[in-house]
């Protein structure tokens, strides 16, 4: 059965205002991955789908901390699916949080089951605003194993 689960490598770093697919300088590392759903030098990004079907799939991460303000931020984690080009996106899952900054990381995670065709890729896509515009971090969460796995999709069937 096709399945993969990633961690991130080390820290993506996203500008107040921008929306983008999360992924570390080097990609993620992987901890499995049956089926040849992650390809690091290809698209460091995505998981490209190798078999069609039903597919679960979940992510988290972690925000760094803003200790600059106390006013409303926004944080939101999305599962985009879209096809080998990248096009067509399609919003499976989202997270969208908003709150008073408190000066401590901010974990944030979503669960969706997609249907894709071969090669569609998923991808976790991350968008934060801040009053001070400032980038923040995302970094893996501090306890990493299989169960919290920053990034996992698991084919469920055709």
């Amino acid at each position: 059965t096709p399945s993969v689960a990633l961690s991130l490598t080390g820290t993506d770093n996203v500008a107040s205002g921008a929306v983008r697919a999360i992924e570390a300088p080097l990609g993620w590392t992987e901890h499995y991955d049956n089926g040849g759903l992650y390809d690091t030098g290809a698209h460091p990004a995505f998981i490209t789908a190798t078999r069609a079907g039903w597919y679960s799939v979940s992510g988290r991460i972690q925000w760094a901390a803003d200790d600059e303000t106390t006013q409303p931020q926004r944080r939101v984690l999305s599962i985009v699916t879209g096809t080998s080009s990248s096009t067509d996106p399609r919003y499976a899952a989202r997270d969208d949080a908003r709150f008073i900054e408190d000066g401590t990381p901010f974990l944030q995670s979503v669960d969706a089951v997609v249907r894709v065709a071969v090669g569609d890729r998923i991808w976790l896509e991350g968008s934060q605003t801040n009053p001070d515009a400032d980038i923040l971090s995302v970094t893996a969460p501090d306890a990493l194993d299989l169960r919290s796995a920053n990034f996992r999709g698991v084919w469920l069937g055709a």
